[in-house]
């Protein structure tokens, strides 16, 4: 089997990163990514689920985009991950997975 070694010029990483297009990217998928989080979210009222959104920061060096539902609707955490009495009904996992691929 042939080995493969990768080298990352993180320099270069964190040029692209300054670049403004880089914040627009990372807004792009994190949006897509919430939209699909939004449909698998389990709903009884749906509001849970409309409160998924995408937000970018900037560190300077890296963008990140964190996708999440927000802070009143916190217990979105245990469907996402499932307790002692309920099985777990995620949605940001399998969301992430559909663009993984």
């Amino acid at each position: 089997m042939d080995r493969v070694r990768v080298f990352i010029d993180m320099g270069a990483v964190r040029e692209v990163c300054r670049e403004p297009e880089a914040r627009n990217t990372a807004q792009e998928y994190g949006d897509r990514i919430a939209e699909a989080a939004r449909g698998f979210a389990a709903k009884d009222t749906g509001a849970g689920a409309a409160s998924i959104t995408a937000v970018v920061t900037d560190y300077g060096e890296t963008v990140e985009a964190d996708v999440s539902w927000d802070e009143a609707h916190h217990y979105m955490y245990f469907d996402e991950v499932g307790t002692y009495k309920m099985a777990a009904h995620p949605a940001l996992g399998p969301a992430l997975d559909e663009f993984a691929q």
